[in-house]
């Protein structure tokens, strides 16, 4: 009679195939890919090296993650002829452990009864390093501000996008010359963005929405990101873009008139300032106006459109008096508010209390200087003086032809003496009382640089004698 074959012995199984040791990769000889299916083949043999060409018998392979120990079964097909397909992927990127253990059907008919008989095939187990698998749109993932949700008008937006694979893991050893990577941002219209390739997997791409032309209030941005033609993961992305709020503290007017001829509409703009300290280039903020200080004064907002704003206001009565503007946005004052504007008469520069007849070239007038303390401040009660210096040497237009004049509580008339040495003049004034005044120096009907100003005269300390 003859004998083929008997029952399986696992120390006499061989394996093969290049899931046993992977290939050179970089600085791992024994790596294997994510994802990527790799294949063994066991050949069963009897306790004497006969080998096997039956089937039944019960093979367990399975993967062991050495930084967690959890493990992972491999999927064995019986090929019904002695030998066995194993095939098996790893999930994450480090070092495993192959274990491949076979058992004959002598001791049961089923995998559970087999268990306890199972033995360790000959080579017993083999290290192998995984590495990350191919690219996978699918899985590959973007984060940031740019694909957050929501941001502001004009600021500049940035995220950033990571190559993975089928399980996550980061792409290191992308070659993105080998892969298409897309971008786009719109909303009915394109908006531009840069995509920086760190060449490791990694793009960072930035774009600015809501500075477009046609751009006009709270829009929502399509951003699409593609690997390979196909979406990444979530994408394509919203994000809701609105300018960002206006911030009356760090608002602020240019331009104020320092004083106002009554019946003349002064005008000065305000500029809007969003939260981030940057000048808003468009309209829509609801300022509002508040004029006091005389119940002839009016006056508007007129919104340009372009984040400035056009103050315009106008007193009617022909008197002296102070304009209180107070600017707003929600009820909160912006910076600087409640402006003071000094209206006057018409005509007080030309005739009258602030007058002067004689015809002087306008040339002339503007080759003085006019300097002092007594330009802004002075003391109620003392002798103030100013000085007056001519840009050309030789001038000798007698002081008589100055006129110094201020008007505030009183009417004050002061005078002009020279000329003195190198082409100067004095000039001086009493006032002696306290209050807010205008004042001008002019030579004929022209004024002197630095004229109107505005000068504060303050109470004396008190004379107890004069109580």
């Amino acid at each position: 009679f003859g004998i083929k074959f008997g029952a399986l012995d696992a120390a006499n199984c061989r394996v093969e195939g290049a899931g046993l040791h992977g290939a050179s990769l970089g600085d791992h000889s024994n790596a294997v890919l994510c994802g990527v299916e790799q294949h063994v083949s066991l050949h069963a043999f009897d306790l004497y090296r006969n080998q096997i060409h039956a089937g039944g018998d019960f093979i367990d392979a399975r993967l062991v993650y050495l930084p967690t120990g959890k493990e992972f079964p491999a999927t064995v097909r019986d090929n019904m002829d002695g030998t066995h397909d194993i095939t098996y992927h790893t999930v994450f990127v480090g070092e495993y452990e192959l274990h491949i253990s076979a058992a004959s059907n002598a001791y049961g008919s089923t995998f559970a009864e087999c268990r306890r008989h199972m033995g360790i095939v000959a080579g017993g187990s083999w290290k192998l390093y995984s590495l990350d698998g191919p690219p996978c749109a699918s899985a590959t993932t973007a984060s940031g501000r740019g694909v957050s949700g929501a941001s502001a008008a004009g600021e500049e937006v940035e995220f950033m996008v990571r190559v993975r694979d089928r399980y996550g893991n980061p792409c290191t050893r992308y070659n993105s010359t080998a892969h298409t990577f897309e971008v786009s941002v719109t909303a009915g219209w394109d908006v531009p963005v840069q995509i920086r390739d760190h060449e490791d997997g990694r793009y960072t791409c930035t774009y600015t929405p809501g500075v477009e032309d046609e751009f006009h209030g709270a829009t929502v941005y399509r951003v699409e990101v593609r690997l390979d033609g196909e979406d990444v993961l979530l994408s394509p992305f919203t994000q809701r873009v609105a300018p960002a709020p206006t911030d009356p503290s760090q608002c602020f007017a240019t331009g104020i008139p320092r004083m106002l001829t009554v019946g003349e509409t002064g005008e000065f703009l305000v500029q809007a300032v969003d939260v981030k300290g940057a000048l808003r280039t468009r309209g829509l903020d609801n300022f509002t106006l508040d004029v006091g200080g005389n119940d002839t004064l009016y006056g508007d907002i007129k919104d340009l459109r372009n984040g400035s704003y056009l103050v315009r206001f106008r007193g009617e009565e022909l008197s002296y008096y102070k304009a209180i503007l107070s600017i707003a946005l929600d009820g909160h004052p912006i910076r600087g508010s409640p402006f003071a504007v000094k209206v006057v008469p018409a005509g007080l520069f030309n005739v009258g209390l602030f007058g002067g007849f004689k015809v002087v070239d306008e040339e002339v007038a503007k080759s003085f200087i006019v300097s002092g303390s007594g330009l802004e401040r002075t003391v109620a009660g003392e002798r103030t003086e100013l000085d007056i210096v001519s840009k050309r040497l030789n001038e000798d237009t007698p002081g008589e032809e100055f006129s110094l004049e201020l008007r505030g509580p009183v009417f004050i008339e002061g005078m002009v003496e020279g000329p003195l040495t190198s082409a100067s003049y004095k000039a001086s004034f009493v006032a002696t009382t306290a209050g807010e005044y205008t004042g001008v120096v002019k030579l004929g009907r022209q004024l002197l640089p630095g004229s109107p100003f505005q000068l504060q005269v303050t109470p004396d300390v008190t004379a107890p004698h004069m109580c």
